[in-house]
């Protein structure tokens, strides 16, 4: 069986992306196992993750599924979304401004390749604060960790420690190390699922910010994020107990199509 998929990206966080909505691809045996090998870099297409738009219970109303690159169902992500957006306008099967992922319904909007997506609101009292580092969901479990000397930090083996820690190590945790600058942060990410650095992560970004910001170490409601692979923009409103209407924008940029024999 061909299925026919597209290669997104966002500052370098790349899915592959299937309109599952006739096809009912995890109904099939052993695709977790599918999924894995088609996320594999150098031995086939290579991503860090993968994304199904599927048909919720509405009329022309769209549910995200997202997959890690080891083949596992993960929670909401942030790049993959916006990704998803920009696949749901070049299938021209847009019809409402939002959809459901794990964690809610979530609104966006698109302006040519600049897809922005409203984030959930975060209540101040789910924010956990150790030391001027921070433990927060942002619709995937973050651990944020304010450093400096950013571009000299090995991410790969203090954010694996951290990942695995045992009181983690059930579900996981995502390991953001952010960079306070004049105007913006900077920021790089170990990734749960993918098992190494990835060059953005969307609800990472969005800890970010709200961490620094929970914590006083910015105090603007509007900021550019910085990142190995490029730049996002996160904007939110703080209320007396929550952060909400939080919007992360960005560029998408379509790669390829192709097709893969199951």
């Amino acid at each position: 069986m061909n299925i026919i998929f597209y290669k997104y990206h966002s500052n370098g966080n790349d899915f592959i992306l299937i309109d599952d909505r006739k096809i009912h691809l995890t109904k099939k045996k052993k695709i977790e196992k599918i999924f894995k090998k088609m996320c594999e870099r150098n031995f086939c297409i290579g991503a860090d993750g993968l994304i199904l738009i599927q048909n919720y219970k509405y009329n022309n109303f769209f549910y995200i599924k997202y997959y890690n690159s080891d083949g596992k169902e993960g929670t909401m992500c942030g790049n993959g979304s916006r990704c998803a957006v920009a696949f749901l306008k070049k299938l021209n099967i847009i019809n409402n401004f939002f959809f459901k992922t794990q964690d809610g319904i979530h609104n966006f909007y698109i302006k040519k390749n600049i897809i922005s997506l409203q984030m959930k609101d975060i209540l101040i009292s789910n924010i956990l604060i150790k030391k001027l580092n921070c433990i927060l969901n942002t619709g995937s479990p973050h651990y944020i960790i304010f450093i400096s000397n950013i571009e000299k930090l090995n991410v790969f083996n203090i954010g694996k420690k951290i990942r695995f820690k045992k009181k983690y190590f059930k579900l996981g945790i995502n390991v953001n190390f952010v960079e306070i600058k004049k105007n913006y942060l900077k920021i790089r990410t170990y990734e749960r699922g993918v098992e190494n650095e990835t060059l953005s992560c969307g609800t990472g970004t969005t800890a970010a910010v709200i961490s620094a910001f929970q914590i006083k170490k910015i105090f603007n409601k509007k900021i550019y994020v910085i990142s190995p692979g490029g730049e996002l923009l996160v904007n939110f409103d703080k209320k007396i107990n929550k952060y909400k209407n939080i919007w992360i924008t960005g560029i998408v940029n379509f790669i390829y199509k192709g097709y893969f024999n199951i």
